[in-house]
């Protein structure tokens, strides 16, 4: 099991960390201004997740980060639980927050925040899913997703069906 705790990434060019295989842990950290730009495969600015890993995220920070698919992280792994985390400027051609592909079989979200997150191709600037099968392992989750001011979807994109499924909440309420 891999742990990071307490650590600031910042300004890194080819994806601050980069997760594969086997089960991680990132705990109150802070990813600024981290971008990758690997041509056309630039994925997750601050994070990338591979194949065959299931990651946690709890209490972090990610702003101002970019890349083509995922602004801060880009969810090519298993599974994904985000806890007490903010997306904050974020900015992707598809899934300006977080990009999650159709190789995920779980997803747990609660207590996040998107805001003002940007995709330059699709409408959503939040969350984009890969499928409708992806997408439909968010919904439970969606209760405790706040956002605002994440373009036309403020919500999770299913690129597929070329839908949206809005936040419950702006950040104003609960």
């Amino acid at each position: 099991r891999f742990v990071v705790d307490g650590f600031v990434f910042k300004g890194a060019t080819n994806t601050a960390i980069l997760l594969r295989g086997s089960s991680h842990e990132i705990r109150n950290c802070i990813f600024r201004d981290n971008y990758s730009t690997l041509g056309e495969g630039g994925h997750g600015g601050a994070i990338r997740i591979g194949p065959d890993a299931n990651v946690t995220i709890v209490d972090s920070r990610f702003h101002g980060n970019r890349a083509r698919s995922g602004g801060a992280i880009a969810h090519y792994g298993l599974s994904l639980t985000l806890q007490d985390s903010l997306f904050f400027e974020n900015l992707a051609f598809r899934g300006g927050g977080l990009f999650i592909s159709q190789q995920t079989t779980a997803l747990e979200l609660a207590n996040v925040k998107f805001i003002s997150n940007v995709a330059t191709e699709t409408s959503s600037g939040a969350i984009s899913a890969g499928s409708l099968e992806t997408a439909s392992l968010l919904l439970d989750g969606l209760a405790s997703v706040k956002g605002a001011n994440n373009g036309e979807c403020n919500g999770v994109y299913y690129e597929a069906a070329d839908d949206c499924i809005e936040f419950l909440l702006t950040v104003g309420e609960l």
